[in-house]
């Protein structure tokens, strides 16, 4: 396979920091308090582990991660072990609700998250940007030189709950919206699909590593935050 040259374009949209998710107000699983893990010696995380550089597997295919430091650190002084559960993102609140696991990392803020979980304080950005094909360089220079293009996403993430508002954007500056948005469900499958042509541009955490391993040599555009909606958090 030919090298993929991609360029990062315009931040598409400004997210709430992705966030320690805790249990469920309203969860169907017994509550998880302080005293129930310490009993139990450990703490179970749902995670994704394809999300480089906060969950991801190494060679040996042990998960690894600044979520897996973050969470060890946290729950050291209290002798609680956290043990990481490989899950589709997609439902990982509906398997939290089930009791699979205990909480979630590096969870974004939307309106419908917040009526359903609690979140911790913000400790990371994710904020996202839009990745091109560097061929296309000078086609795309803004997320509004998407209208009549095709889009790509991975199901569950910021860039889906972004997509509405694109198109909303795209129809008031362009008159026309995307062409097609086709959902994948990791984001290597999203920028495989960019690298063979399948979609024009997709979404991405603004400072995402992703393709720099994915990659041998890459393109970049400093992000821009000009002219870019921004998800309510209340």
């Amino acid at each position: 396979m030919s090298k993929l040259h991609v360029s990062r374009r315009t931040v598409v949209g400004s997210l709430g920091a992705g966030l320690l998710m805790t249990a469920s107000r309203a969860a169907f699983a017994a509550p998880v308090t302080l005293e129930s893990l310490k009993k139990a010696g450990e703490v179970r995380v749902g995670c994704e582990a394809a999300y480089v550089p906060f969950t991801y597997r190494d060679s040996a295919g042990k998960i690894i991660g600044f979520d897996v430091d973050f969470a060890t650190k946290m729950f050291e002084p209290i002798g609680v072990k956290p043990v990481f559960i490989d899950t589709q993102w997609s439902g990982v609140i509906p398997a939290l609700y089930a009791g699979r696991f205990d909480m979630v990392p590096t969870m974004s803020y939307t309106k419908e998250r917040l009526e359903r979980v609690l979140f911790s304080i913000p400790y990371a950005d994710a904020s996202q940007a839009l990745l091109i094909r560097s061929a296309d360089n000078d086609k795309i220079k803004s997320i509004a030189d998407m209208s009549g293009k095709v889009l790509g996403i991975k199901l569950g993430s910021p860039g889906e709950t972004l997509k509405n508002r694109l198109e909303t954007q795209l129809k008031t500056e362009r008159g026309a919206g995307f062409k097609d948005v086709k959902t994948y469900d990791d984001h290597p499958a999203a920028y495989l699909a960019l690298a063979q042509g399948s979609v024009d541009g997709g979404t991405s955490r603004a400072r995402s590593p992703w393709c720099r391993m994915w990659a041998a040599t890459i393109g970049m555009v400093t992000p821009s935050a000009r002219k870019t909606p921004r998800l309510p958090t209340s």
